[in-house]
């Protein structure tokens, strides 16, 4: 199922959806009046099968695959291209990077991340992508990441102060925020980077309390925390 958020009305609608199967843990991006829908994993096989939809239209367009399949995959924008990072292709967790161009419809390869990321997340923050967190395939992780378009450079940023798969990660002003609900309760726990000075602080001034509707196991399960800040 796919479906679009009407901030006007307050609900919810649903969008025709031509897939052959479901599809889950691909990555999402917008870039110039479209939706983009990366990779993702059907219960069987890995995608590298990128596709967008056009909400003025209502219609579904198959682009240019990635060059690796992915799922679990961090994807970001930067400068009218679309970025994905790591995941996992059925065998291992990737370290390798890519970039999309909407007008050549190519996919070209970029410098490989320093570390293997699975379910971690990405942002755009003054030109740069940074991406945080996530599963290496044998434990989580702290580290992070930030991408220079300009020198096609990874460097390592200082890592969290807590290991983090299933991230939220968003920009804001002139910091980076890493947003993730604890695996034993439903605080959400969250981190401020700020790039002047290289260095992580605890940004939980508020805490923000995740409400469920239905009862669940939360030891066992991962959520993402969206912020909306005004």
């Amino acid at each position: 199922m796919f479906q679009t958020y009407d901030s006007r009305t307050d609900k919810w609608l649903n969008i025709p959806w031509e897939q052959e199967s479901p599809v889950a843990y691909h990555g999402s991006a917008y870039l110039k009046g479209y939706v983009y829908v990366i990779g993702g994993f059907d219960g069987t096989d890995y995608f590298n099968i990128v596709k967008r939809f056009d909400p003025l239209q209502k219609t579904w367009q198959q682009v240019a695959p990635m060059h690796s399949r992915r799922c679990y995959v961090s994807v970001t924008v930067v400068d009218n291209f679309i970025y994905a990072m790591g995941g996992f292709d059925g065998y291992m967790r990737l370290n390798t990077a890519e970039r999309y161009d909407p007008d050549t419809n190519q996919w070209t390869l970029i410098t490989p991340m320093h570390e293997q990321r699975s379910d971690a997340s990405a942002t755009t923050l003054n030109g740069k992508v940074y991406i945080c967190g996530g599963f290496d395939g044998d434990q989580c992780l702290s580290s992070a990441e930030v991408f220079n378009p300009t020198t096609n450079q990874w460097s390592l940023i200082a890592p969290m102060s807590s290991r983090r798969s299933g991230v939220g990660v968003m920009a804001y002003g002139n910091q980076v925020y890493a947003v993730r609900a604890n695996t034993t309760h439903t605080t959400v726990a969250t981190e401020c980077y700020e790039e002047d000075t290289n260095e992580w602080y605890d940004a939980n001034t508020t805490f923000f309390t995740l409400a469920f509707q239905s009862p669940l196991d939360v030891t066992t399960s991962c959520y993402k925390a969206v912020l909306r800040i005004t």
